[in-house]
């Protein structure tokens, strides 16, 4: 951890509110969160072999009390960073040690070199839409749009959960084709935690002594009765946000 960072003035949460149904909260063998598909709506189908597609996201807090028990004060979600990637791209991956701008988005919310890191990877050919949207509250909701196409057919995206030590939630190179080469016209994820591996700290805190050396990039597994109780990043089974994604183009 960069201790000369302030990392109080780096975070604000939104103020939103949704609804969602349940989710699946298993993972998948590749450390991203299992992929539900969702049936069609009934709307003009949309051609699945062409060559680029655009999607909606939703990135939906899930963070109630009744589920989670207590919760810090100001808790949310920090804004949501990532980018369209194919698979040469490793912005961040479990199993693999956090690079400085990742380090940065989980312990502070704080995106700017992680963004330059975004960029040297569109520079590489590794990368090619920047995705970003603001802070959400801990139940609360963000949408945004964006495009995609068969270069960088898969997604990066990661926010910090906040107040913690180095926690997050995101996807690393999930692919939004199906296994037949097809995009994909909706499906849900239900996001763990990870542990970025970077600052020690056993329960919803910012001011914690940095792990040396830094560990990989984990699930989040933490026990302190009442306040954090971890699981491969699930408490009680459940997670504490989610991604619906849906093709609208």
């Amino acid at each position: 951890m960069n201790t000369r960072l302030g990392k109080r003035t780096l975070m604000c949460a939104g103020i939103l509110t949704a609804t969602l149904t349940p989710l699946l909260s298993a993972c998948s063998g590749d450390g991203n969160p299992a992929v539900t598909p969702e049936a069609e709506t009934g709307t003009t189908a949309l051609d699945t072999t062409s060559e680029s597609a655009r999607y909606r996201l939703r990135f939906i807090g899930e963070w109630d009390t009744s589920q989670f028990g207590s919760r810090p004060s100001g808790a949310h979600f920090t804004g949501l960073i990532g980018s369209t990637v194919n698979t040469q791209a490793s912005l961040w991956r479990s199993g693999e040690l956090a690079s400085a701008g990742f380090e940065n988005v989980a312990e502070l919310g704080a995106n700017s070199n992680f963004r330059n890191e975004i960029r040297a990877a569109m520079d590489a050919n590794q990368a090619g839409v920047l995705i970003e949207e603001s802070d959400i509250s801990a139940e609360g909701v963000a949408t945004l749009e964006f495009a995609i196409n068969r270069t960088y057919p898969r997604v990066t995206l990661a926010s910090m959960v906040a107040p913690s030590p180095d926690w997050f939630v995101g996807v690393n190179q999930l692919s939004l084709l199906d296994t037949n080469g097809e995009w994909q016209s909706q499906l849900t994820l239900a996001l763990p935690v990870y542990d970025a591996g970077t600052e020690g700290g056993a329960v919803f805190s910012l001011s914690n002594p940095a792990t040396v050396p830094a560990m990989p990039i984990a699930l989040l597994s933490e026990t302190v009765a009442g306040q954090t109780e971890f699981e491969n990043g699930l408490v009680g089974g459940r997670a504490m946000a989610s991604f619906e994604f849906e093709r609208i183009e």
